[in-house]
């Protein structure tokens, strides 16, 4: 990994963090959990049964991937044969979230 990715992968962990550490007790629709995965992900805790159109708008507002298109497309169950690592998780934290990846 070159230093220039390195700096952007740190830079963008921050950031998450920061945003995430600002909700205190009553957690928001989408808490971005890791700003980057790979070049073209992230991971973020959101509400179950929360719809796609709302995760991505939050996503898009909360951790910006740079590209024109922005987050377009959330891992689901029923793309586990194309990204079979990748499925919605229970969070450990709250039984009413779950940690989903964000491509864009």
């Amino acid at each position: 990994m070159n230093a220039t990715v390195r700096r952007l992968r740190k830079h963008a962990e921050k950031a998450a963090k920061k945003a995430s550490e600002k909700y205190v007790g009553d957690q928001p629709d989408v808490v971005v959990t890791r700003a980057m995965i790979g070049l073209t992900g992230m991971q973020a805790c959101v509400r179950k049964g929360q719809s796609d159109e709302s995760i991505l708008l939050l996503a898009n507002h909360l951790n910006p991937c740079g590209t024109q298109r922005g987050w377009t497309k959330i891992i689901h169950k029923g793309d586990k044969d194309d990204y079979p690592n990748s499925v919605p998780i229970q969070c450990e934290k709250y039984s009413d979230r779950e940690h989903v990846i964000i491509l864009c």
